[in-house]
């Protein structure tokens, strides 16, 4: 677990943002995938179809142009620059593709699945998550599975993307906190016994390796008063983190002998292998 200082306080500000070009609602929206197959495109057409907005090239090279290690885990920095470069209030990024799976139950069958991120370009945050998935014994039953299911899902996330504005705006803009100078003797927040965050069942089925990165406020009682996500990955990753973060009691960081309120900075890596149990 890797531990930064940086002061805390509570700063809240409001981003104006200039609109152009394509609108839902008097919001931008672009949908996104870093694939290039036909699940994707035609998950893709349907979505704009259901928004009433065009796909351009300019939200493809964008994508292209960041040239992402991984798209679907991003910080809150990559994120906003994505969106800032594509010109849109928020985007949709989409993950998906029909795999092979075998069980005792099932025996072998075909999963066809799509994983969607609502991503605020304002503040970078991973808004929402979801995942539709369909199974059949053969890739073109689970397809055709797949869609059957979709226009009903489009029709709850097309409404929930449309809100998207008011509750973005709620939320507070992360804020760089000016850190502390390395000569100054502190003690930072620690907890009497750290708890690992588990690995979710959901990320296990889909062998996600990700990193999640959060801030967390620590005050001068070593109560945890704020969890900030700085760097997302869905698939229940960010619940099990703050979930290990609030189980873990805290000893208040301290200066001069002194206790005093304090922001760390949490790395927690997540990865499986085929292999594993």
């Amino acid at each position: 677990m890797k531990v930064k200082l940086v002061r805390l306080s509570f700063i809240f500000f409001t981003t104006i943002l200039t609109l152009v070009v394509t609108s839902t609602a008097q919001e931008r929206i672009a949908i996104l995938t870093p694939e290039n197959d036909e699940l994707s495109d035609s998950i893709i057409a349907k979505l704009e179809a259901a928004l009433s907005i065009n796909y351009s090239s300019l939200a493809k090279s964008a994508l292209k142009a960041q040239n992402f290690e991984n798209p679907f885990n991003l910080s809150l920095q990559q994120a906003k620059n994505l969106g800032n470069a594509i010109g849109c209030n928020f985007y949709v990024l989409i993950k998906a593709e029909s795999i092979n799976r075998t069980s005792l139950e099932k025996g072998t069958y075909v999963e066809t699945y799509a994983a969607f991120f609502l991503v605020s370009s304002r503040t970078g945050r991973l808004l929402s998550w979801h995942l539709l998935k369909a199974e059949a014994q053969n890739e073109d039953k689970s397809t055709e599975k797949f869609f059957s299911m979709l226009d009903k899902f489009l029709t709850r996330f097309v409404t929930e993307i449309q809100s998207a504005g008011a509750y973005d705006l709620k939320m507070q803009v992360v804020v760089k906190f000016p850190e502390f100078n390395e000569s100054i003797q502190v003690r930072p927040p620690m907890p009497y016994r750290r708890i690992t965050p588990e690995y979710p069942e959901i990320a296990r089925a889909y062998l996600i390796a990700a990193t999640i990165d959060a801030a967390v406020d620590i005050d001068e009682k070593g109560n945890v008063v704020n969890i900030e996500i700085l760097r997302w990955a869905g698939f229940g990753l960010e619940e099990a983190v703050i979930k290990a973060i609030r189980a873990m009691n805290w000893r208040p960081g301290e200066m001069n002998k002194k206790t005093l309120p304090l922001r760390i900075l949490l790395r927690y890596n997540f990865k499986k292998t085929k292999d594993e149990d």
